[in-house]
């Protein structure tokens, strides 16, 4: 065998470390998909936060107010 063939077997060794490195970086990105979407829907979250607790705040105030209102109502 001259120096420039290179052995069957080697290749096949390298072939199934090539496939078994393209499955793990399969893998990662797949992992840092599911992380960056996990990231945006907590950014999102916190984001809309706020506007759910001004929103519930106003509920209970209407509510209140309308409580109010009937009894002033059934008193006169």
């Amino acid at each position: 065998m001259s120096a420039t063939t290179a052995n069957p077997l080697d290749i096949q060794e390298q072939v199934a470390r090539i496939e078994r490195a393209q499955e793990e970086t399969r893998k990662f990105v797949a992992e840092q998909h599911k992380l960056i979407a996990e990231a945006a829907k907590l950014e999102r979250d916190r984001r809309l936060a706020p506007i759910i607790v001004i929103s519930g705040t106003v509920a209970a105030l209407i509510a209140a107010g309308v409580g109010v209102l009937a009894k002033l109502l059934h008193v006169t």
